[in-house]
C-alpha cells in the first residue's frame, strides 16, 4: 500500500513527472520539490511504514532542462 499511496500523492500533484523502476523524476523548482517530500513522508507516517528513505538528487541548469532532456536516452 505505501508505494500506491506515493505515487497517488505525485499523480494529483501539479508537477511534471516520470515514474521509473528505481525513481521517479520529478520537474519543478526545489521548494515546491522539498513540499511533495514532505507530504510523501507524512503520508508514510499515517500509514504507520516500519521506516523511510527519501533519496533526493537536485539538478539545476541555470536556462532550464525538461524531464525529457534529461531522460531522452532511456526512451530508445
Amino acid at each position: 500500500p505505501y508505494l500506491y499511496d506515493s505515487i497517488k500523492i505525485i499523480y494529483e500533484s501539479v508537477f511534471h513527472f516520470r515514474l521509473g523502476p528505481l525513481e521517479t523524476t520529478v520537474q519543478g523548482n526545489m521548494n515546491e520539490c522539498l513540499i511533495l517530500i514532505q507530504s510523501l513522508n507524512e503520508r508514510m507516517v499515517e500509514l504507520e511504514c516500519p521506516s523511510i528513505i527519501s533519496q533526493v538528487k537536485f539538478y539545476h541548469v541555470p536556462d532550464g532542462i525538461t524531464i525529457e532532456t534529461l531522460t531522452e536516452k532511456y526512451d530508445e
